[in-house]
């Protein structure tokens, strides 16, 4: 029993479990009592201490639970470490503002505010509700979650271009192939680039399914625009910056340099 309403978390089940085993050992200890009569062994205090002892403990057990559900306790420290890590687990979400939870009986409730990265509200709206199931998919027992967003305030931008020379800052005609990437980061207020980083493409050899690997590499430094000469339509590094909120912006021209 006690089994069972650990796996459903069921206090009612759990206590009633506690209440079972407090008289098996109760049983037992009187048993062990009587037997001792039979050797002339006076063990009848000690027995009933050992009883007074066993209720006090199981009683005092189910009390504090009982409170914890009665006061909405906190979750377990492993339950609320798993949301925050479903949580951050979406690419979109740049940080967990707050992260509140509580545990009603069997059932578990949990809060989140949250900055994403993305300022289309429906887009947003999709996350949240993508998060939310995540949570209700991974962590047993959660009857609600509710999961508040807020669009990031960014002061800079930072456009990604695939380049196949970097003396030249020739831009790559083939996006997952590109020997290297420029960063350039761009101030929103005056649209002045303040700050170029080149690097170093990690999936050139990579045989297969190097543009989704490369779109995730690219996410890892908060990009917002991806510029190319060609489009992504219906392909894997489409669907990848597309999650993630990063524009894909189609330029003709073959130099950074001249785009610029």
């Amino acid at each position: 029993m006690r089994k069972v309403g650990q796996e459903i978390n069921s206090p009612s089940l759990i206590a009633n479990a506690e209440h079972i085993r407090v008289d098996m050992f109760g049983n037992a200890a009187v048993l062990v009592g009587l037997l001792s009569s039979f050797i002339d062994v006076d063990l009848d205090r000690i027995i009933a201490f050992i009883i007074v002892a066993i209720i006090a403990w199981a009683g005092g057990k189910i009390l504090i639970d009982g409170i914890r559900v009665l006061l909405d306790a906190s979750l377990d420290y492993k339950t609320l470490s798993s949301a925050e890590k479903l949580i951050l687990a979406e690419s979109q979400v740049i940080d967990v503002q707050n992260l509140m939870d509580r545990n009603s009986g069997r059932y578990k409730f949990i809060e989140a505010n949250i900055i994403l990265k993305t300022h289309d509200l429906e887009k947003a709206y999709h996350i949240a509700h993508r998060i939310e199931e995540n949570i209700r998919k991974q962590i047993k027992n959660v009857d609600r979650v509710l999961i508040y967003f807020e669009p990031t305030q960014k002061e800079n931008l930072i456009y990604a271009l695939p380049l196949k020379d970097v003396k030249k800052q020739l831009i790559s005609d083939h996006f997952g192939e590109a020997p290297f990437f420029s960063l350039v980061t761009v101030k929103i207020k005056n649209r002045t680039a303040i700050e170029q980083k080149i690097i170093e493409n990690p999936f050139t050899h990579v045989k297969s399914g190097k543009g989704i690997l490369v779109a995730e590499f690219l996410n890892k430094h908060s990009i917002d625009f991806i510029i190319t000469r060609k489009t992504f339509d219906g392909k894997g590094p489409f669907y990848v910056f597309a999650n993630s909120a990063v524009e894909n912006l189609i330029t003709e021209e073959e130099s950074q340099k001249t785009y610029s």
